[in-house]
């Protein structure tokens, strides 16, 4: 386990530019503390506490010196209002922090020392010939009590730090199917199946094929590329994000600490959540963009969701007010967007739009809007409808690296060429899933 230090100093190793809009900040600093309050209450402190040193940083020494700064006063202000109690649970965390550093600690020490005790019998036994039998019996009993605690052994659930109590880690987040949403919250429920009993045939990352899908919206067949096509200005072959190996079959017990295991990562090594996409979200999209898509005008949709055990789930396609041209769609009235996703206490996890002539690509335009949604949530995607074009779909993301530091350090607007190569790839950690619910809100009347 990391020490205090190094889960700070991991906390403070993120990128940040200056570049990027005061107003994406904020929403950026919202997200954080929303994962950093999951992560706290699934009792996963090491993960809350990094996220909450994040969050600190962001406010007290970015972005005060954000040149948007003094025409977002009001919004600056209100975040900065949550500090005193993000500090204070940092305090209590800090605190059950230690407790789990130290007996970790004591742990890996006992284990060691059982270790040299089995290792001084076992050569004691090679040295006494025909003595051996006894030796042999003290080196199986040696064995049989490695990885169990001696009987100094504190056990952690006796540790209380009142919300911090290391017993929540194992209240269900679903729970007779239902969402369970804390009583003073009154946000959308969805029928979710039940994460224990379905984990391994429902929602499992485990079992997912991660290759091209199939999908059969209303309206005919959905074909995912099988690798994104070139940016126009330069065609290049595009490589996917690098695979972790598959990992093994999650157990058959059912327990509600299991958690979805991540199983790709970023170019750079980073681990990513995985996202679910309900399959029938498409076909629900193209019949909003229908009367647009005949009249060759874009459409845009907002992905929004929850996190839920390391993986986040698109519950709700918010269709914001928005202004559209033949390849351009740009939203309005962002308050109200977000006063919604406020209302429910929900993430940004990507976008989705059409390209009503054009192929199934992420346009220069669509690299620069797609980086504002990975600043805010690295597993965060772009879905692209191409409905006159084969393949007509895709699930995209800015490769990290090279992609996000090239968008991010581009000053240039409207269509421009990108020349460089790998840009953005298939999002393979977006998995699509027949049966998972969700809400269509349109915003636009």
């Amino acid at each position: 386990m990391l020490s205090i230090a190094e889960i700070a100093a991991k906390g403070l190793d993120y990128p940040y530019t200056n570049n990027t809009s005061f107003r994406v900040w904020i929403h950026v600093v919202g997200t954080v503390l929303r994962e950093a309050e999951i992560y706290r209450d699934d009792g996963d402190f090491e993960k809350a506490y990094l996220l909450y040193t994040r969050f600190a940083d962001l406010l007290l020494n970015k972005m005060p010196g954000h040149p948007g700064l003094k025409a977002n006063r009001a919004l600056f202000k209100k975040m900065t209002g949550k500090m005193p109690g993000v500090l204070q649970e940092m305090q209590q965390l800090k605190k059950a922090l230690e407790v789990q550093i130290t007996e970790e600690k004591k742990a890996e020490e006992e284990r060691q020392r059982k270790l040299r005790a089995l290792q001084q019998a076992s050569d004691s036994g090679r040295s006494g010939g025909s003595r051996g039998s006894g030796s042999t019996s003290r080196i199986d009993d040696l064995r049989s009590q490695l990885g169990q605690g001696g009987p100094d052994h504190v056990n952690l659930e006796d540790y209380s730090f009142g919300r911090y109590d290391t017993r929540q880690v194992s209240e269900p987040m679903y729970e007779h199917g239902n969402w369970q949403q804390q009583a003073h919250h009154q946000h959308d429920t969805f029928d979710y199946p039940d994460l224990n009993r379905e984990l391994s045939s429902v929602l499992s990352p485990y079992v997912y094929e991660s290759g091209p899908l199939t999908l059969s919206p209303t309206a005919g067949q959905i074909r995912l590329a099988d690798s994104p096509p070139a940016i126009p200005a330069k065609p290049a072959a595009l490589k996917a994000s690098y695979e972790k190996p598959a990992a093994p079959a999650p157990p058959t017990t059912s327990s509600s600490s299991v958690e979805h295991t991540s199983r790709y990562t970023t170019e750079g090594g980073l681990a990513l959540r995985s996202l679910f996409i309900p399959a029938e979200l498409e076909a629900t999209f193209l019949k909003v963009a229908h009367a647009n898509t005949v009249k060759n005008l874009e459409t845009c949709g907002i992905l929004c969701g929850k996190l839920s055990r390391n993986a986040f789930f698109v519950t709700h396609l918010m269709i914001p007010p928005q202004e559209s041209t033949s390849d351009t769609c740009q939203t309005t009235n962002e308050e109200l967007l977000f006063e919604q996703i406020d209302e429910n206490d929900l993430f940004v996890l990507g976008w989705i739009h059409t390209h009503p002539t054009q192929t199934c690509f992420m346009s220069s335009v669509d690299l620069h809007t797609q980086n504002s949604y990975q600043i805010m949530l690295p597993e965060a995607v772009a879905l692209v409808c191409a409905p006159q074009h084969d393949p007509n779909f895709g699930i995209f993301r800015l490769s990290d690296p090279p992609g996000v530091d090239i968008i991010k350090n581009c000053n240039r607007g409207g269509f421009h060429p990108h020349t460089e190569d790998n840009i953005y790839n298939n999002a393979r950690h977006a998995m699509v899933k027949n049966g998972l619910p969700f809400k269509m809100k349109d915003l636009r009347s």
